[in-house]
C-alpha cells in the first residue's frame, strides 16, 4: 500500500491543506517491489521496469483525460518516462499519454523530512495540481523577467492575483556593476533553484532607481496581502535601501 507510514500521515494532511482528500484521488506505487539494498540507480530502474506491467494495468482502470501528480524520480518516470530533470522540471504543467496534465513534484519523504527547504515548492506544486483539476489554471511562465517595463510588470501583478502563483522579486539596491549589464541575474536564479522554486515561477529582477513607474508598482505588489511573494534580498544594505522607502524586507 503506498504511502501508509508517517510520510502518508503528512501527506494527507497537506492534501486536506490545499482542499484535496485522499478519498477523491487514486494513489499507486511506481516501484511496488523493493528493490536492492543499495538502491542505486541500475537497481531502482531495474525494480520500475520489473513493476511497470503493473503500474499500467491500475492506470488502465481510470478514465481518459484524469491528470496526474507524479511525486519523486521514480514516479517521473513512470509518468513521462525520464529519469533526469526533477530538480529544473518540477511544478510545470506538461501533457501525458493518458490524455490529461501531469505535474511533477518532489518526493514527500523529501519535502517533509530531509529538506524542508523544498516543504514551500511542494506545497505550491500541490495548490497547482488542485487548481488544474479544477480548470483553473494555466501553464506559468518559464522565465524570470529581467529589465521589465511597467506594463511587464502589472502583467505579471495581475497573473499572480488571477491565479495564485508565488511571485518571486529580486530587488538590486547596490551599484550595477558595468561588466555584469545582467545585474542580479546569476544570484537570483542560483537562490530561486536551490529551494526548489526557479523554473516555475514569476519573478522580477530589479535594479532599484532606475525606473520610479516599475518601483511604484513593485512597491503595490509588495504591500498587496492576496499575492504571496518571495523576496531575494538577504542583504543588510538591500534591506535597509528598502526601508527608507517603506519596504521592509524579511
Amino acid at each position: 500500500m503506498p504511502f501508509v507510514g508517517a510520510t502518508g500521515q503528512r501527506l494527507n494532511d497537506e492534501l486536506l491543506d490545499v482542499g484535496l482528500k485522499r478519498s477523491e484521488l487514486f494513489v499507486l506505487n511506481a516501484i511496488a517491489c523493493q528493490p536492492g539494498a543499495s538502491k542505486s540507480l541500475s537497481d531502482m530502474k531495474h525494480a520500475a521496469d520489473a513493476c511497470r506491467p503493473a503500474f499500467e494495468a491500475q492506470l488502465a482502470k481510470l478514465r481518459l483525460g484524469v491528470h496526474a501528480f507524479a511525486m519523486g524520480k521514480w514516479a517521473l518516470y513512470a509518468v513521462l518516462g525520464k529519469t533526469k530533470g526533477l530538480k529544473n522540471g518540477r511544478g510545470f504543467i506538461r501533457p501525458w499519454p493518458r490524455g490529461g496534465s501531469a505535474i511533477v513534484s518532489w518526493h514527500p519523504t523529501f519535502a517533509f523530512f530531509r529538506n524542508p527547504y523544498e516543504l514551500g515548492a511542494f506545497r505550491a506544486d500541490l495548490e497547482r495540481f488542485k487548481r488544474l483539476i479544477e480548470g483553473k489554471t494555466t501553464p506559468p511562465p518559464k522565465k524570470i523577467r529581467w529589465r521589465v517595463s511597467p506594463d511587464q510588470v502589472e502583467k505579471l501583478y495581475r497573473y499572480a492575483l488571477k491565479t495564485g502563483e508565488p511571485l518571486a522579486l529580486d530587488i538590486e539596491t547596490g551599484s550595477p556593476d558595468p561588466l555584469r549589464p545582467w545585474w542580479g541575474k546569476d544570484p537570483t536564479m542560483a537562490v530561486l533553484k536551490r529551494v526548489g522554486l526557479g523554473t516555475p515561477m514569476v519573478g522580477v529582477s530589479h535594479q532599484w532607481g532606475k525606473d520610479p513607474l516599475v518601483e511604484k508598482i513593485l512597491k503595490r505588489v509588495i504591500e498587496d496581502e492576496a499575492v504571496t511573494k518571495i523576496l531575494m534580498n538577504g542583504k543588510w544594505f538591500d534591506q535597509r535601501v528598502l526601508a527608507r522607502y517603506g519596504i521592509h524586507a524579511r
